[in-house]
């Protein structure tokens, strides 16, 4: 089985890798401080530096057959497929909902130097593509009657 496309802006692991290093050099240095207060602050720092990092460096959107998977740096759900009724590409992605509501997408942005066929387009293409693929597999409500 082949693992889903990963579509992310191309400097979120650079600059996840940045702030562990961050981080790191934060938690390293924090014992050298004086004071509990300087200690715990530095090193709290430190620890949120490195949560960042992570999340930042596995920020997607990620097509499955179940849905689209939305990591962002807070939360992470899979918005299925049939509550799905488009997208839009102004700035960040956004997954349109047949509720009316929308899901950002932090992980696919245009950024000002912007071009066309950027990793933004291919990504909204093959989301595009793959909820009409979708569509067609799934039976209309019409057929059931």
């Amino acid at each position: 089985m082949t693992r889903p496309k990963k579509y992310t802006n191309p400097w979120y692991p650079v600059l996840g890798v940045l702030l562990g290093a961050l981080g790191a050099v934060l938690l390293v240095g924090a014992p050298e401080q004086h004071g509990a207060e300087q200690v715990l602050g530095q090193g709290g720092v430190g620890l949120a530096a490195l949560l960042c990092a992570v999340r930042t460096a596995r920020l997607a959107v990620i097509p499955t057959p179940a849905g689209v998977l939305v990591r962002n740096l807070f939360f992470t759900r899979t918005v299925p497929w049939d509550r799905i009724a488009g997208f839009s590409l102004v700035r960040i992605l956004d997954i349109d909902l047949l509720d009316g509501g929308t899901v950002t997408c932090s992980a696919v942005q245009r950024g000002p130097s912007h071009r066309a066929g950027g990793y933004t387009d291919r990504a909204l293409a093959a989301l595009e593509a793959a909820l009409a693929a979708h569509r067609t597999a799934a039976p209309s409500p019409a057929a059931d009657r």
